[in-house]
């Protein structure tokens, strides 16, 4: 058990680093993206005490992801770098994908806000594999 909550723990922290350098990297490439999260009429601003709410994101997906991992970690073969992928691409196309979907159909954003909040999941869902195939064997 106590290798699970530190795993979780290590891989929300690096999930969370991960998935907001991609952020700021989109940014860098697309400015316009920075306007648009300053949209306030669809965002909360950074001051609001509910965005606290982002940083508990990964953890909560982190200690779900390790209960999943040690569920299906069986039915994945190969070496941790594909394992990695292959869970990071299920849980893509069953959890992501879905949510992202459906927030470019109900809400006035980008495909570039959209495809950078793809790619920042991708990221952050594929290192937190990464430590489950190596720590959760």
């Amino acid at each position: 058990m106590k290798k699970y909550i530190l795993t979780s723990l290590l891989a929300a922290i690096a999930g969370l680093a991960a998935n907001m350098a991609v952020g700021f990297l989109f940014i860098f490439i697309l400015p316009t993206l920075e306007i648009e999260y300053s949209n306030t009429s669809l965002f909360r601003p950074w001051e609001d005490p509910l965005m606290s709410l982002y940083f508990f994101h990964p953890f909560y997906i982190a200690f779900i992801l390790a209960w999943v991992w040690n569920k299906t970690k069986s039915l994945i073969r190969g070496n941790i770098w594909r394992q990695a992928f292959v869970f990071t691409g299920f849980y893509i196309l069953l959890a992501t994908f879905p949510g992202l979907i459906l927030s470019i159909s109900s809400f006035k954003i980008s495909f570039a806000m959209t495809f950078s909040w793809a790619v920042g999941a991708f990221v952050q869902t594929y290192i937190m594999s990464l430590l489950f195939a190596r720590f959760l064997k």
